[in-house]
């Protein structure tokens, strides 16, 4: 297994950038250093957040993207608040990294890992607050955390290059993070030909600046189309499979991810086109059903615009709901670290521990 890991590493370093987010945050002496996914491809320049509010602005303002990497960009800005409060009495550093959790917590609160991190981190802090060390402890677990995340993306993208078959062509929303490269990986490795259709995934575009560059650079076919060209694919059988990540996962199959996946899965199931879902660590004990799911509402003006660039006029109303769910009908399998699972038994395959119910409201 050690063998194996390493020589897991060595592949990793040779794969696209943003297949770990350990290549995208960096800590050091209470500053948090994110490469800015808005600019992503055409420059890899680097946002500085001196402090923890700095970190859940750019949680907020779409510097970092993904779950994972929001997740662990909040836990670094909990590390950064530890930093900020050392020299304060307990109970002051208590209320400071109360208040800085429920802070970073409320910045996506669609995402279950966030949720998850940080209420480790506060479980540390409730052991730990007076230790000198309460920073170190805390920087140690996230770290740990990527690790982790690390090796979770990598089984969960062995599972799913399983069910994947020469020749499938595959349409993917959004951007599923290191687990779809994975997935691209062992299936190459296995001797299947994959081709993927990549939607640009408006009004942040993480399809067309994440998902298709670093495909591309992997030296598999990427073909880009808008979000409004699946079903015209699916009709014309270019599309073999459908194959997102998930933000959340209800007890009943559900999942919530990027708004538009729903309606993909809507094409693909009048089309007999399996829909399958990267979950990583799969179904949260705290959210029972789809309906639970509580989606973020993102400030609907950034729906007048592409990259800063008007596309209508501002007096127009706009609403943007930043996940939608789809039912569990909708859904043939849902791939995790532990294995593949139908959405209807995924409830008898918990990875992540149900929080307490004062942290889940």
């Amino acid at each position: 297994m050690k063998h194996r890991d390493e020589e897991l590493h060595k592949v990793q370093d040779k794969l696209p950038i943003l297949i770990s987010d350990a290549n995208t945050l960096k800590y050091a002496d209470g500053q948090v250093e994110v490469l800015d996914r808005r600019k992503f491809p055409f420059h890899r320049e680097w946002v500085t957040c001196t402090d923890y509010e700095a970190t859940a602005k750019a949680i907020e303002d779409m510097v970092i993207q993904g779950a994972i990497g929001v997740a662990v960009a909040a836990g670094l800005g909990y590390v950064q608040a530890a930093y900020a409060a050392r020299d304060l009495t307990v109970e002051e550093r208590h209320e400071y990294l109360e208040k800085a959790a429920e802070r970073l917590r409320n910045t996506r609160p669609t995402g279950q890992r966030l949720w998850v991190l940080l209420h480790e981190l506060e479980e540390i802090t409730d052991k730990h607050c007076a230790s000198a060390d309460l920073e170190d402890k805390l920087l140690e677990h996230v770290r740990e955390y990527l690790a982790y995340f690390d090796h979770v993306s990598r089984e969960t993208g062995r599972h799913a290059a399983s069910l994947l078959d020469d020749g499938d062509t595959i349409l993917t929303h959004c951007y599923a993070a290191g687990a779809i490269l994975w997935m691209l990986h062992f299936a190459r490795e296995a001797g299947k030909k994959i081709s993927v259709y990549s939607c640009e995934t408006r009004p942040y575009l993480q399809g067309a600046k994440l998902t298709a560059p670093s495909i591309h650079e992997m030296g598999i076919p990427v073909t880009l189309i808008t979000d409004s060209m699946s079903a015209y694919m699916m009709a014309s059988g270019k599309i073999t499979k459908y194959i997102t990540a998930a933000d959340a996962v209800a007890m009943d199959g559900s999942i919530a991810n990027k708004v538009g996946t729903f309606l993909h899965a809507i094409a693909a199931h009048a089309h007999g086109i399996p829909f399958f879902v990267l979950a990583y660590e799969g179904v949260d004990p705290n959210i029972p059903t789809g309906v639970d799911i509580v989606i973020e509402q993102r400030d609907p003006a950034e729906v007048r615009e592409v990259n800063g660039v008007p596309t209508t006029i501002p007096e127009l109303q706009a609403e943007y709901p930043a996940f939608d769910v789809t039912p569990p009908e909708y859904i043939s399998a849902i791939v995790c670290a532990n294995g593949v699972f139908a959405p209807s038994d995924i409830r008898n395959h918990v990875m992540v521990e149900k929080r307490p119910q004062e942290s889940a409201n």
